[in-house]
């Protein structure tokens, strides 16, 4: 009898606790994808190796509800390095790092509809992540100058990388 009792009362509180298990073991993980490339030339002793900043943030879209992770790096170099003084030394630099990483450079407008610091009227280099999923991790890489004498050089890498949910429908 104490045995049946005893298995009623774990029985009630494994049903009790089920919703907090679920959620615990069930929570999808955000799945930034971060492209650690070395910053040409380091701003201040404040920005890390890779960049002088970065933005972690999730996009929504309403339509279907997937979800999707958004990681931003942003630095700048002076125009003024013998190696790195021009637009495309740079865009070289980063094009051959991202390579490197195993993504797949791609003519496509993904930028321009994807994220919207890639205007058309800035050239930008886009790129695709090779998985078995019909949704692939995109990255877009921009470097221009805001200075007319073009002093400074910004650099913009974004990847928006698709959630699980977002897989599981087109799985």
């Amino acid at each position: 009898m104490k045995k049946l009792i005893l298995a009623i009362v774990a029985f009630v509180v494994l049903i009790a606790l089920w919703p907090s298990l679920y959620n615990t073991f069930n929570k999808e993980e955000p799945e930034y994808l971060v492209l650690e490339i070395p910053m040409l030339q380091p701003s201040s002793s404040f920005s890390s190796k890779y960049a002088e900043s970065e933005e972690f943030s999730t996009l929504i879209l309403h339509d279907s509800g997937h979800k999707y992770f958004v990681w931003r790096m942003y630095a700048s170099v002076s125009s003024d390095s013998e190696k790195f003084n021009r637009i495309e030394d740079i865009e070289t630099y980063y094009h051959e790092r991202i390579i490197s990483l195993g993504w797949n450079e791609i003519q496509s407008q993904l930028c321009n509809a994807q994220m919207v610091e890639f205007q058309p009227e800035k050239s930008y280099r886009a790129y695709v992540y090779p998985t078995k999923y019909y949704m692939k991790p995109i990255a877009c890489l921009a470097v221009w100058s805001e200075f007319e004498n073009g002093s400074y050089l910004d650099i913009l890498i974004k990847t928006i990388n698709p959630s699980r949910s977002v897989l599981s429908d087109w799985d």
